[in-house]
């Protein structure tokens, strides 16, 4: 059955206020936050690695409750209306920390309990928004014509994140900037989830009533089947692979490149994969899932690896590489997330029973714990030495750590994980098949 594109785009446009936050929260808060003494380099990546360790487990565990709670009349899109009001209200705070100030406490301290609301409010949206694909299209293709919406929808918000500080900042003060931003995000978020949440209708979800076992068990069974284990560890390397540039772009256009264009070559970036998300459908109509994946991760890869070679002045340069990168990047936004949704019918045709927000929080678990490992390490290296923002990057150690984690390190670390896409062999005719028996 064919989904309407008034679905599609409803479906998509919750993805704009989403990735917005989250990529404002990852990319451009960080060095904000450095700029404006909050924190050092080393501090960064300790908190670096504690709230998105936290955010991994927590994603186990409140998969497993959307699962075991779920119900037909309280669906997964009414759970993100109800965590959306309390998560625009946190990311407000979190934009501007400094509203905090004055209370006879630290600001970093009295954070503590809003971070805490962030991370499972934004946890079980995400999981939620995952969990619901597989839901709302039931057809192999059908599944990638949505997510080219959802795609579209993560990009725009992306672009918008480098876009409005870029331009509020040239008007009002960073803080102020911030504030609005998250205002807006928080506004955006809200009437997004409730429009969905009251218009959109689809079946599938249905509460198990069969005895749970504990996390870990469930996790293993999942696990134990070839297609869930080799996208899980395909997840792992690719992970790792894309949170190295997104959190190290804007030190390595100033600091390498010389330039201060970093917002306008995050908009380039992000511009090329809107545009290549039509080219990657027309790709999908040719080739498996997986292979337009593994295309998508060496067209990355390769452009990370020729960015490693560019010195001060290259702008011309980076900024070719950077829309090739950006292609690749269309794919590997696109079609991972199709290929989950897949896994939820195969699972529910292997073991009877559909799981679909547990896969998702698996799935976002690996994910979220092997970026923050990897980025938490990768502050702690930079940190060396480096106190603050200042002094991060005056000396030529520290400019060579800083092009190995941005370019080279992601490259070859995604290349690997080039090895366990190949190996995931779930095919259109192998889905239509599963989908055919299971209707």
């Amino acid at each position: 059955m064919k989904i309407s594109k008034r679905f599609c785009i409803q479906y998509g446009a919750l993805a704009v206020p989403l990735f917005w936050l989250t990529i404002s929260l990852f990319v451009f808060l960080p060095k904000f936050y450095i700029e404006q003494g909050v924190v050092s380099f080393q501090t960064l990546g300790i908190a670096a690695v504690l709230f998105r360790v936290v955010d991994a487990v927590l994603d186990v565990l409140i998969g497993r409750f959307l699962e075991r709670s779920k119900k037909a009349s309280y669906s997964l899109l009414k759970r993100i209306q109800v965590a959306a009001l309390p998560l625009g209200l946190a990311t407000i705070v979190v934009f501007t920390p400094s509203i905090l100030s004055g209370y006879g406490l630290p600001p970093g301290i009295l954070l503590l309990p809003f971070l805490l609301v962030f991370v499972v409010c934004l946890t079980a949206i995400q999981i939620s928004y995952e969990g619901v694909i597989p839901n709302l299209a039931s057809n192999y293709s059908e599944r990638s014509r949505l997510l080219s919406y959802r795609s579209a929808g993560i990009l725009i918000g992306s672009l918008l994140s480098s876009a409005a500080p870029f331009v509020l900042f040239q008007y009002v003060s960073k803080e102020l900037a911030y504030l609005s931003i998250g205002i807006v995000i928080a506004l955006l978020l809200n009437a997004i989830a409730i429009l969905n949440a009251r218009t959109i209708s689809y079946s599938g979800e249905k509460a198990e009533t069969e005895d749970m076992v504990n996390v870990f068990s469930r996790a293993k069974s999942l696990l134990a089947e070839a297609p869930v284990r080799n996208l899980v560890i395909a997840f792992v390397f690719t992970s790792i692979g894309a949170a190295l540039p997104a959190a190290l772009i804007l030190f390595f256009v100033e600091h390498v490149i010389g330039s201060t264009r970093g917002p306008l070559f995050v908009a380039i970036y992000l511009l090329v994969a809107i545009l290549s998300l039509p080219l990657w459908m027309l790709v999908a109509k040719r080739l498996e899932k997986n292979t337009c994946w593994i295309a998508g991760i060496c067209l990355n890869a390769g452009a990370l690896l020729y960015i490693f070679t560019l010195g001060s002045g290259d702008e011309t340069a980076y900024g070719l590489a950077v829309a090739v990168s950006a292609i690749g990047y269309g794919s590997t936004i696109l079609f991972p997330a199709s290929m989950q949704a897949d896994v939820v019918d195969y699972d529910q045709w292997k073991f009877g029973v559909r799981r679909e927000a547990e896969i998702a929080s698996l799935c976002l678990f690996t994910k979220k714990t092997f970026a923050a490992l990897g980025l938490g390490l990768t502050f702690l290296l930079l940190g060396e030495g480096a106190g603050q923002l200042e002094g991060a990057f005056k000396s030529a150690p520290q400019l060579v750590k800083l092009r190995l984690f941005y370019a080279l390190v992601p490259a070859l670390i995604s290349i690997f994980g080039v090895i366990w896409v190949a190996k995931y062999r779930l095919k259109e005719s192998d889905v239509n098949r599963i989908q055919s028996e299971l209707s």
